[in-house]
């Protein structure tokens, strides 16, 4: 292949009203500088050489991509850019020879999936496809043998499936997640949010219309009950999802007990095996309007941010 020279790096097609026309930039460079890149872009090429040569190109070819990306340089080079016109070009020079390295990469591959087919002695399906390349009339269902789905496969196509509905299911959860907490930014808009701690224990089964509870003793008819941010309550069940009540009156029981009064019935008979965990909850706003997300496993995100309590 016949190197260009430095003159020929330079000149620019320009379309005027459908006519092309060769321009000569007149940014401030000169055939010196143009010979530097030159010498730039045979350094280029001989470091990125042996990766090229593994995907079947040659030293021409890098020569002449680099050569390519140094007339774009020269095209589209400001001195406004701040930057030396050596180091604009040189970015230009190593971006396309690593885009001939990447497309080329593609084809290395193509090139091996065909030999392990032959190893493998699936040949005549490759032929049989290369012939469907070359005719435009064939159905390429036709080339394919008749085979009954492996079993495993299925299975483990399954899961794939699974996995990604699994992660997709994650992805909504969270953005819902960040545009609750998007909404209240700026910590003046307050929001409830649950201590989940076991803060209450429900020490006797309930009845559907039940609405004292006696729970096991936590001082709050004594103590807590001054507090007037702990008169709101989240139940969460085992199963379903939390349910919501505030205590509207509370009074002392035995040593091991005491009872709350809620402002509504749970509606159905609850046992006191019913509950996950029974959760004050707090009226609180953002305290800062970052937050730290950290994957604790692969199905369990933890969200850390701070809050401060807004007084009811």
């Amino acid at each position: 292949m016949r190197e260009s020279s430095a003159a020929e790096i330079l000149p620019v097609a320009v379309t005027v009203n459908g006519q092309v026309f060769w321009w000569t930039p007149t940014n401030g460079l000169d055939a010196s500088v143009v010979a530097q890149v030159e010498g730039w872009i045979q350094r280029r090429a001989e470091s990125y050489l042996p990766a090229a040569i593994m995907r079947g190109l040659d030293r021409d070819d890098l020569l002449q991509e680099g050569r390519s990306g140094a007339l774009k340089a020269a095209r589209d080079y400001d001195p406004a850019f701040g930057a030396g016109y050596l180091s604009y070009a040189d970015h230009w020079i190593r971006q396309a020879m690593r885009a001939a390295l990447g497309r080329s990469h593609d084809v290395y591959l193509a090139k091996r999936a065909r030999q392990q087919a032959v190893k493998d002695g699936e040949l005549p399906l490759v032929l049989r496809l290369d012939a469907h390349l070359r005719d435009e009339d064939a159905a390429l269902s036709d080339l394919l043998p008749a085979a009954q789905p492996d079993p495993q496969d299925q299975a483990e196509q399954a899961e794939r499936e699974s996995a990604l509905r699994r992660a997709l299911n994650r992805l909504e959860a969270i953005a819902r997640f960040m545009g609750f907490i998007d909404a209240r930014r700026g910590r003046c808009i307050p929001f409830w949010l649950p201590t989940y701690s076991r803060d209450m224990e429900q020490s006797q089964d309930a009845s559907a219309s039940d609405l004292s509870v006696r729970i096991r003793n936590v001082l709050y008819s004594t103590h807590i009950v001054q507090h007037h941010n702990r008169c709101d309550l989240a139940f969460y069940p085992l199963a379903g999802a939390p349910i919501f009540r505030r205590i509207t009156g509370s009074a002392p029981g035995g040593m091991d007990h005491e009872w709350i009064t809620l402002d509504q019935s749970f509606g159905q008979a609850r046992a006191t095996s019913d509950w996950r965990c029974i959760s004050y909850l707090s009226f609180v706003r953002l305290d800062q309007d970052s937050l730290r997300m950290v994957w604790e496993t692969d199905d369990l995100l933890r969200a850390s941010f701070r809050v401060k309590e807004v007084l009811l």
